[in-house]
């Protein structure tokens, strides 16, 4: 059984699951890289400020994705953070009526609807300054290598599957609630350095490229035939 984080490994084996083969998802460095060179263009072409940070989140709107609580930190980082600055969520779902309500009485959010073509997708993660994700329950958090891969930072929860996809765990919220998130997302957003997105883009292509992925895989099926 091909489980796709360790985290997820030890609650299967608990509930005494057998044959778990560690295998995390990966990602393609040909669409989802950095391109520093066109930042500036890409935000005048998404119509993004030049000089403001602008925080991303890409994703369902959905309980399970804790888009209520995604909406809360938002409120939160708007108290905690004065200077200007721009949310982007950017997704569908169940929630999203509820979503566009609440961009209308914030004006510095705006939302995108489900991006479906990957190279676009990217220029997103190239575009923004950070990621924000307010997931508590995810099983792995394959969005996180996109935005690492184009060279964007994340913030998430400290204590989960994701923690095994992140670039710098220790800038990340120990405490899961919106406060603590909208905390981290706020100290990382005064103290991002150049350095940051080139360290996220090399922790991705060195362990999640699929190229890596399939190799692994083969390597297993050869190893069990």
């Amino acid at each position: 059984v091909f489980v796709a984080s360790r985290h997820l490994m030890r609650v299967l084996s608990g509930w005494g699951l057998k044959g778990l083969i560690h295998l995390p998802l990966g990602v393609d460095p040909s669409v989802f890289h950095p391109d520093e060179a066109n930042r500036a263009e890409i935000r005048a072409r998404f119509k993004l400020p030049p000089d403001q940070p602008v925080i991303l989140y890409v994703g369902r709107f959905s309980p399970d994705k804790d888009t209520a609580l995604l909406l809360r930190c938002w409120m939160k980082i708007a108290e905690k953070l004065p200077a200007p600055w721009t949310g982007v969520m950017v997704g569908d779902g169940q929630m999203t009526d509820l979503v566009e309500t609440f961009v209308r009485h914030h004006p510095h959010l705006r939302r995108v609807p489900f991006v479906k073509n990957p190279k676009e997708l990217a220029d997103w993660y190239r575009a923004a300054d950070l990621l924000i994700h307010p997931g508590r329950w995810e099983t792995f958090g394959l969005v996180l290598l996109e935005a690492q891969a184009c060279g964007l930072p994340v913030i998430g929860f400290q204590g989960g599957a994701m923690d095994e996809q992140a670039a710098d765990l220790e800038a990340w919220s120990a405490e899961r609630s919106s406060s603590g998130l909208a905390d981290a997302v706020v100290h990382k957003a005064k103290t991002l350095q150049a350095g940051d997105r080139t360290k996220a883009a090399r922790f991705v292509v060195e362990r999640f490229s699929w190229e890596k992925t399939f190799a692994r895989q083969m390597e297993i099926y050869e190893h069990e035939r």
